[in-house]
C-alpha cells in the first residue's frame, strides 16, 4: 500500500482475501486506516446453535457418517468400540479451543475479540462484505455470522453474501461468476468520497 500511494497516488484500499487471507485483510485493517473496506471470502464464522443443530442433522442424514461411526473412523465411533471393550485406549478428548487452534494452527483470535475487531472496523466507517459457500461447511446458513457476532447485527457497514451450493474456493464457474457480480454491487458502498465509478 506505502508503494502504490507512492508511485500512484492511491491512499484508499480494499483488500479482498479467502479463508486465512480474509484474517489478513481484517489484522492489515486494523492497523491501517487507509483500507475503506474488505472483502471477506469464508472468514472464520464461530458456530451457532443453529450451525450445529444443521450440521448434526446432515451427518445423521448421511450413510458415510455411520459407516465411519461403526468403523471407529471418528470420535463417536471411537469412543464406542472403547466402551464395548474393542479398542485398548480411550480416544483423547479436546476442548473445543483445542481443536480449533490445531485446524486452524491458532491464527483466529477468541470470538469477542473477533466480534470486537470487526465492530470496532465497522464503527470507524469500513465497509465489510462478507461471503460464505454454504457447502464448504463452515457457515450454514446467511444470518451465521450475524449469530455469531451480534454487535454487526443491523450494522450499516456489513454485508453478508451467502452461496448456498458453493464449495471452499468457489470452484464451479457459476458460482465464480455470482461472486463477481455480488463484490462488484457492493464496491461502490466503500467509495467514501461519493465518487461512483
Amino acid at each position: 500500500m506505502d508503494y502504490l500511494q507512492q508511485v500512484r497516488g492511491t491512499n484508499r484500499f480494499v483488500p479482498m482475501g479467502i479463508c486465512s487471507g480474509a484474517h489478513d485483510a481484517v489484522r492489515t485493517a486494523l492497523l491501517d486506516e487507509r483500507i475503506v473496506g474488505s472483502v471477506l471470502i469464508e472468514f472464520y464464522v464461530y458456530p451457532t446453535s443453529r450451525y450445529r443443530r444443521h450440521h448434526y442433522v446432515r451427518r445423521l442424514a448421511n450413510p458415510k457418517s455411520w459407516a465411519n461411526t461403526i468403523a471407529g473412523r471418528n470420535p463417536l465411533g471411537q469412543s464406542l468400540w472403547y466402551k464395548l471393550g474393542l479398542r485398548a485406549e480411550p480416544p483423547a478428548v479436546k476442548t473445543a479451543a483445542e481443536q480449533m487452534n490445531e485446524a486452524e494452527d491458532g491464527f483466529i483470535m477468541p470470538q469477542k475479540e473477533v466480534e470486537a475487531s470487526l465492530k470496532g472496523l465497522a464503527d470507524r466507517g469500513m465497509e465489510l462484505c462478507f461471503v460464505f459457500a454454504g457447502a464448504s461447511g463452515m457457515c450454514a446458513y446467511e444470518r451465521q455470522v450475524y449469530d455469531a457476532y451480534p454487535a454487526l447485527s443491523g450494522h450499516d457497514h456489513v454485508h453478508v453474501e451467502y452461496f448456498g451450493g458453493a464449495d471452499h474456493t468457489f470452484t464451479r464457474l457459476h458460482f465464480q461468476q455470482r461472486l463477481l457480480d455480488a463484490i462488484i454491487r457492493w464496491m461502490p458502498a466503500t467509495d467514501v468520497a461519493g465518487l461512483r465509478a
